[in-house]
C-alpha cells in the first residue's frame, strides 16, 4: 500500500516546535543531527522547508543553517542561507566535537570496567578462542567477539587502526 504523501504548512509544523531557551526547537525527526519531516513524499531539511513556505528563495547548492549552533533550532530569525562551501566549514567543525565528546564518553565508562587496556590488548593478540579468553579476564564470551572486532574498547590512539 503507497503512503499518503504529506503536505506541511507552517502550521503543522509548529504543532512539533518546542520553544527552549530563545531557539525553537524541532522535536520531530532528526537525521545526523539536523531536523528532517517527509514532505512530498521525500526526506526535507525542516529548516529549508520553513525557509521557503516563508517565501524566501534559495539558489542550487545553498544550504539553510542556523546562525544559533543549536542543532535542533528551526526558528526563522535564527537562519541563514550559506554556499556549500561555508556548510562544509560548519559541518566539519560539528563533526570534531563529536568525535571529541565521544572518545570523553569512551574514556569516561571505562574507569569502572573490569578491564583495562593491556588486557584488551592481550585480547585482541592472543589467538585462544573467545570461551577462554572469556574465563582467563573474567567478561562474557561476547564481549571477547566485540573487542577483537573492534566494537567496543576501541583503539583511540592516533595509529589504532593501523594494528589491524
Amino acid at each position: 500500500m503507497a503512503r499518503k504523501q504529506m503536505i506541511h504548512t507552517l502550521e503543522t509544523l509548529a504543532a512539533r516546535i518546542e520553544e527552549v531557551g530563545e531557539c525553537d526547537e524541532w522535536q520531530g525527526y532528526h537525521q545526523e543531527r539536523m531536523p528532517y519531516v517527509h514532505h512530498r513524499g521525500r526526506m526535507q531539511s525542516v529548516r529549508r522547508l520553513i525557509w521557503l513556505l516563508m517565501g524566501k528563495k534559495i539558489e542550487d547548492g545553498e544550504y539553510v543553517t542556523q546562525k544559533c549552533r543549536n542543532g535542533s533550532c528551526v526558528k526563522f530569525e535564527h537562519m541563514k542561507v550559506v554556499t556549500h562551501q561555508e556548510m562544509t566549514k560548519i559541518a566539519g567543525t560539528h563533526v570534531g566535537k563529536a568525535a571529541s565528546r565521544k572518545r570523553k564518553i569512551s574514556l569516561a565508562r571505562r574507569k569502572g570496567s573490569k578491564l583495562d587496556e593491556e588486557s584488551v590488548r592481550q585480547i585482541r593478540l592472543s589467538t585462544d578462542p573467545a570461551h577462554v579468553e572469556c574465563l582467563k579476564h573474567g567478561i562474557g564470551r561476547s564481549t571477547v567477539i566485540a573487542i577483537r572486532s573492534n566494537r567496543i574498547w576501541k583503539d583511540l590512539s592516533m595509529f589504532g587502526g593501523l594494528m589491524r
